[in-house]
């Protein structure tokens, strides 16, 4: 058993790397709580002090370990506060609760959170069909009977609602997050704009914050119905450490055209290893410049999908309709592959 842990007090860590070797496990030492995410898909527990925890109180992290707090006994009431919010596994005072850090590095294996699982779609360029791709995938989810949530990160983009005709639909949307974080609780799935059994996360019309804090995104991430899948639309300029955390794939959706292909290559490499599972989409070209084994190359990275070229896609997204795209079209075919890869044990829509 591989247990990360960071403990910046060391009559903390000495306890925690102690009850460690009892269990029988191996500790991996992380400085500080900001390269966690490096860590997190590859140990069965993190262990974590109070100092660790209100940092990763700001991440939107996804599926992964087992999480515990562990805490003096003067300030094991504050890191009770912190763990609700990080779903915690458990809290323990040390070091007279050595025997229950026991317990829950013994129990960590099948106390690891049923988090939803996070996709995020990441355009190599304008027009190349990241959010097309996001609003479809997410539609085939949805029709599958998976519980999908899909959330527009893009504040300058006009609302991802748009796409699916649910501009008019009731329900919170990012600038009512902003406004009352508060709202982030297990019920927002159910107060979010539906679009048939899709659930939609958007930004509108109105004035956008100058930034999005990305506290909200783990939030809301956390609300995510465990057995769910949340599909995110991530612009590039948005491209960070502290949102691709929260991500267990993201699929880099470039068309088969030269400058494209040096912009992937660069994407690649600012996304590597910040999400789970990194990997290529090849969108269409009216006029392809390169091969999808090309643009693969360029960016040395494993191809999910290639798209054709499909002018029904732009005429569903215009009136409000591509999550609803015939069962024979293309890019529907790929999302079916894409929903049985993303989400085993879930039978696509025919």
């Amino acid at each position: 058993m591989q247990v990360a842990v960071v403990c910046q007090e060391p009559v903390l860590a000495a306890s925690v790397e102690a009850v460690v070797a009892a269990a029988d496990g191996s500790v991996h030492r992380v400085a500080t709580a900001g390269q966690l995410p490096a860590a997190w898909r590859a140990v069965t527990a993190v262990v974590c002090d109070l100092a660790a925890a209100e940092h990763l109180a700001g991440m939107p992290l996804a599926a992964g370990p087992a999480l515990i707090v562990v805490a003096t006994a003067a300030t094991v009431g504050d890191a009770w506060r912190l763990a609700a919010g990080l779903r915690a596994s458990a809290v323990v005072a040390l070091p007279e609760g050595e025997h229950l850090l026991l317990e829950a590095l013994l129990a960590a294996p099948r106390l690891r959170p049923g988090r939803a699982k996070v996709v995020a779609t990441i355009g190599g360029g304008g027009g190349a069909g990241a959010s097309s791709l996001a609003v479809v995938l997410a539609g085939e989810a949805a029709r599958s009977g998976h519980p999908t949530t899909l959330i527009d990160l893009d504040p300058l983009a006009g609302g991802l609602e748009l796409l699916v005709g649910a501009e008019r639909s009731s329900g919170l949307r990012w600038p009512d997050l902003v406004a009352k974080p508060d709202l982030i609780d297990e019920s927002l799935p159910g107060r979010l704009p539906a679009a048939g059994d899709l659930r939609l996360l958007s930004w509108d019309r109105r004035s956008p914050p100058a930034a999005l804090d990305p506290a909200l995104l783990a939030g809301v991430l956390a609300a995510a119905e465990p057995a769910g899948l949340v599909v995110i639309d991530l612009p590039r300029f948005l491209v960070t450490e502290t949102l691709l955390a929260g991500c267990d794939e993201a699929l880099l959706v470039c068309s088969r055209q030269v400058r494209a292909a040096g912009a992937a290559g660069v994407l690649a490499a600012t996304c590597a290893g910040l999400a789970g599972r990194l990997r290529l989409v090849a969108g269409g070209a009216a006029a392809p410049e390169i091969t999808t084994g090309d643009l693969a190359a360029f960016a040395e990275l494993p191809v999910a999908a290639t798209l054709a070229v499909e002018p029904r896609v732009a005429r569903q997204a215009a009136i409000g309709e591509l999550h609803r795209l015939p069962a024979r079209s293309p890019a529907r075919r790929v999302a079916r592959r894409l929903v049985t890869d993303l989400a085993p044990g879930v039978r696509p829509a025919a």
